[in-house]
C-alpha cells in the first residue's frame, strides 16, 4: 500500500544515492558528506540531480498529455496508461506513483544542504555557490510544479532525509496545498540566501558546467532557466485578489528572456527569442538557416508545390545548429551509451520501427484542432500537426516530435531530447501573464501576426511600444534617407506565432460558443475570452511537450477563483477527446476530481 511510510523510506534511499551522476556502491554513499570536498564534486552533485531527473521524463510527460486532450490510448497501451486515462490510478499504478519526483526533491535537499556546508567552509566562494545553489533550488521548485499540477495537496520537505529518525518526521502536517506552496516556493526563489545575496536569478556564467563539454554535449541548454522558474510560480499564484500584481512580475521575468540580446547589435538583436518571420521569401533555401518558419514562395501562395515547413526543423536540428539558440531556452539531450534510457521510443514508435506504440496523437486533436486552422491563402491545414507534430504510419497516428533523432535501421541506438522550454512557449506565458494584467491587445499581437502588423508602423516603419516594462517593445525598421532615420530595432522581424507558420489570426476560441473578440463589450470580456485562445493555440504549437495538462490546471482553477466556470471548461476541453475515441470521460466537473490520490 502506498502510504507515507513507503514515501518515507524511498527519500531516505534517494537522499544517500542520488548525489552523483556515477552510482555508487552503498558503502560509498553512506559516507555522502565526503563526495563534497571540492567545487568540483559540487558540479557532479548538480549533474546528479539532473539524472535523476532525467529518469523521470516519460513520467512526466505521460502525466501531462495523456491526462489531456492531444494524446490517447492505442491498442498496445498497457493497463497503467489505461488507468491514467480513465483518471483511476491503483496503488501498484507506476505512472502515478509520486515517488520518482521526490527521490529528485530529496536529491535536491541533500545538495543544497551541503552547499551551504561547503560555503561555510570556504569549499566554495561566494559565486560558485550562489550559481550551483540557485539551479538546484529551482529544480527543486519545478518538480514541486509538476507534482502540484497532479497530486494537487502533497507533502512538502525541504530538508535532507539522512536519518531514521528524520524518516519518522514526516507526516500529515507535511501536507500542503497548491497556494500555499506556491507561497512557500516564491518565498525561497526570492530570498537571500546564507551569503546575504539573494538566488542568482541569471545563468551559469563561471562554472565549468557551461564552459566546458560533457561527452561531446553542450549543456548550456541542459540547466532549468530561473527567470521562467520564476515567472510561472507567479503566474499560477496570481489568480487571489491581493495577488493580481503577480501577473505583471510573471511578465516581467518572462520578458527578461524575450529580451535576450536586445543590446546587440542590428544583425544580432533581433533573431533570440523573438518568434521571428519574414514574408518576402523567393526560393525555398532563403533564410532557411535563421527563421522557423511556415511559408509558401513568393507570388505561388496558391502553389501547394511552393510549400515550405521549416517549423518541423526546431525538433530535428542537431543542437550545435546555427538557429537553435533562437528558439530553445531548456531541452535535455539523451544519449544511447548513457543512462537513462530515452524513454520515448518505446512510447512513440510503431512497432514495426522499433518501439511498442502505446500512445498516440487524439483523433479529437488531429481533426478537429489541427485539421480545421486556415493559413492566410484560404488552405484548411496547419503545418505544425502532420507531418511535424505526428505523423502517419501503417499502424496509425504517431507522435513524431520525439523520434527525429531516432533511426529506425538503428533500433538499438535511442537517442533523443525531452522538450522543456521554447520560445513560442514564453511568448505564450507572457501572453498570458499581461493578459490577466489588463492588456489583452498586446497577447493578441504576439499570438497572431506580431507587433508591427498587428500595432501598424509610421511611414517610415517606426514603431515603438513606449510602455514601462515589461510592456516596451521597439519594433523599427527604417531605411537611411527617411526622417526617422537608419534603425533596425530588436523586434522589427517579430510575425507572432501564428504568423510565422501562416495562419490567419485567431479570434474566437474552440471554446466560446462562437463568441469573437470584436463581440466582446468589456474589457474583462475581451481577457477571459483572449485566455481561452491562448490556450487553443498552446495546445496546437506546444502538443506533447508535456505542458497541456499543467496549462489547463493553472487556467481552469483561476476561471474558478474569478467566477468564471473553471469546472465547465475543463469539462468542455476533455469532451472532444473521449467523444471521438468511444470511452467514457472521467468527471471534471469538480476541481478535485482533477487531481491524482496521493495515497489511498
Amino acid at each position: 500500500m502506498k502510504n507515507i511510510k513507503y514515501l518515507s523510506a524511498l527519500l531516505l534511499l534517494g537522499g544517500l544515492h542520488l548525489t552523483s551522476c556515477i552510482d555508487a556502491d552503498l558503502d560509498d554513499a553512506l559516507e555522502y558528506e565526503k563526495h563534497y570536498q571540492s567545487s568540483a564534486d559540487a558540479d557532479n552533485a548538480v549533474l546528479g540531480v539532473y539524472s535523476s531527473f532525467m529518469r523521470m521524463a516519460g513520467q512526466m510527460v505521460v502525466l501531462n498529455e495523456l491526462r489531456g486532450d492531444l494524446m490517447d490510448l492505442t491498442v498496445n497501451s498497457d493497463i497503467h496508461l489505461q488507468e491514467i486515462d480513465a483518471n483511476k490510478p491503483s496503488q501498484s499504478n507506476s505512472f502515478a506513483d509520486p515517488t520518482p519526483y521526490y527521490s529528485v526533491i530529496s536529491n535536491c535537499n541533500d545538495v543544497l544542504a551541503n552547499f551551504e556546508i561547503m560555503y561555510q567552509k570556504n569549499r566554495l566562494n561566494e559565486t560558485q555557490f550562489l550559481e550551483r545553489y540557485s539551479d538546484v533550488l529551482a529544480m527543486r521548485c519545478y518538480v514541486y510544479l509538476q507534482l502540484i499540477a497532479q497530486f494537487g495537496k502533497v507533502p512538502y520537505i525541504t530538508d535532507p532525509i539522512i536519518t531514521v529518525e528524520d524518516m519518522k518526521k514526516i507526516g500529515k502536517d507535511s501536507y500542503l496545498g497548491i497556494n500555499e506552496i506556491l507561497d512557500k516556493m516564491i518565498e525561497s526563489m526570492t530570498a537571500n540566501t546564507i551569503t546575504g545575496k539573494p538566488v542568482m536569478l541569471d545563468a551559469y556564467a563561471e562554472s565549468p558546467l557551461i564552459q566546458n563539454t560533457l561527452d561531446g554535449y553542450n549543456l548550456s541548454y541542459y540547466f532549468i532557466n530561473k527567470h521562467l522558474l520564476l515567472g510561472d510560480l507567479y503566474l499560477w499564484r496570481a489568480n487571489d485578489t491581493d495577488k493580481q500584481s503577480y501577473y505583471e512580475l510573471a511578465a516581467m521575468q518572462y520578458k527578461v528572456i524575450m529580451n535576450t540580446d536586445n543590446d546587440a547589435s542590428a544583425t544580432a538583436n533581433y533573431l533570440k527569442m523573438k518568434v521571428n518571420g519574414v514574408d518576402t521569401w523567393s526560393t525555398s533555401t532563403q533564410n532557411s538557416n535563421t527563421y522557423y518558419q511556415i511559408f509558401f514562395l513568393r507570388y505561388h501562395g496558391d502553389d501547394a508545390l511552393s510549400y515550405n515547413n521549416q517549423w518541423v526543423d526546431i525538433f530535428s536540428d542537431k543542437m550545435s545548429a546555427r538557429r537553435v539558440p533562437y528558439e530553445w531556452v531548456w531541452t535535455m539531450s539523451y544519449d544511447e551509451a548513457y543512462a537513462p534510457t530515452y524513454p520515448f521510443i518505446d512510447l512513440f514508435a510503431p512497432k514495426s520501427k522499433g518501439g511498442n506504440y502505446q500512445l498516440r496523437p487524439s483523433d479529437y486533436a488531429v481533426e478537429n484542432l489541427w485539421g480545421r486552422q486556415k493559413m492566410t491563402n484560404g488552405f484548411t491545414f496547419d503545418g505544425r500537426g502532420e507531418n511535424s507534430s505526428y505523423m502517419s504510419s501503417e499502424e496509425g497516428n504517431i507522435i513524431s516530435k520525439y523520434l527525429y533523432q531516432y533511426s529506425p535501421e538503428l533500433p538499438y541506438v535511442k537517442s533523443g531530447r525531452l522538450f522543456l522550454y521554447r520560445a513560442p512557449l514564453v511568448h505564450l506565458r507572457y501572453a498570458e501573464a499581461v493578459n490577466r494584467a489588463g492588456n489583452p491587445k498586446l497577447a493578441y499581437a504576439l499570438l497572431n501576426q506580431g507587433l508591427r502588423n498587428t500595432y501598424g508602423t509610421t511611414d517610415g516603419g517606426y514603431l515603438i511600444l513606449d510602455n514601462p516594462e515589461p510592456y516596451y517593445f521597439a519594433c523599427s525598421w527604417t531605411e537611411s534617407g527617411t526622417k526617422y532615420g537608419y534603425r533596425r530595432e530588436p523586434w522589427r522581424t517579430n510575425r507572432g506565432i501564428r504568423g510565422r507558420v501562416t495562419l490567419v489570426s485567431k479570434e474566437s476560441s474552440e471554446f466560446a460558443n462562437g463568441k469573437t473578440l470584436a463581440e466582446c463589450t468589456s474589457v474583462r470580456d475581451s481577457i477571459s475570452l483572449m485566455e481561452k485562445i491562448i490556450l487553443d493555440e498552446a495546445a496546437l504549437e506546444c502538443a506533447f511537450e508535456g505542458h497541456r495538462f499543467p496549462d489547463l490546471v493553472r487556467v481552469a482553477h483561476r476561471m474558478n477563483v474569478n467566477g468564471e466556470n473553471g469546472n465547465g471548461y475543463m469539462q468542455d476541453i476533455m469532451t472532444g477527446k473521449y467523444n471521438k475515441n468511444g470511452r467514457q470521460m472521467p468527471d471534471f466537473s469538480v476541481e478535485e476530481n482533477w487531481f491524482l490520490p496521493f495515497y489511498e
